[in-house]
């Protein structure tokens, strides 16, 4: 990757103190400026796209996220965090593939999964949430929110046994 120069390392660090600070306007202010100077590195696209959706601008977020994940299409985080970005704008499909695409890129990383599990309880694909946050559990025994999201999921397909055992397993 391109290293950065100094100005773009400070407005950069700029970026990330206004979202860890909840400012996301401020954010996007200084993501904006980071991209007039047409600086393209994936991790700048990220964290432009993170900026750009909390402060509200989804459809600038999905696209600088997707350039991001074309750019660096071995960094699960950023898959990820389009994932979440086309979640948010309603494309569940393309959010399923991205999530699935950070799933096989990280494999001790359960996040995608659980985020795949939350998707697709919240659209009524129970037997699918089901399998994703089983896949989260696999990387991670004691993700509570996916075992919780999981024994749900079998409840709503009828696998009250499962779901028993799921949640049993939590106490």
């Amino acid at each position: 990757a391109k290293r950065l120069n100094r100005k773009a390392e400070l407005q950069l660090g700029r970026v990330r103190e206004a979202l860890a600070q909840g400012r996301p306007r401020d954010a996007w202010a200084e993501a904006l400026q980071l991209l007039a100077g047409r600086i393209r590195e994936p991790g700048v696209l990220n964290l432009a796209g993170i900026a750009a959706y909390q402060a509200g601008d989804a459809e600038q977020a999905r696209e600088l996220l997707g350039e991001a994940a074309r750019r660096a299409p071995g960094d699960a985080e950023i898959h990820m965090n389009f994932g979440n970005v086309l979640a948010g704008c309603g494309d569940a499909e393309a959010a399923l593939q991205a999530y699935a695409s950070a799933h096989a890129l990280a494999p001790g990383y359960p996040e995608p999964a659980f985020n795949a599990g939350v998707l697709l309880h919240k659209i009524k694909r129970y037997g699918d949430a089901a399998e994703w946050f089983r896949a989260a559990l696999e990387r991670d025994l004691d993700h509570r929110a996916a075992a919780i999201g999981r024994g749900e999921a079998l409840h709503k397909v009828g696998d009250l046994a499962g779901a028993e055992a799921e949640l049993q397993a939590l106490i």
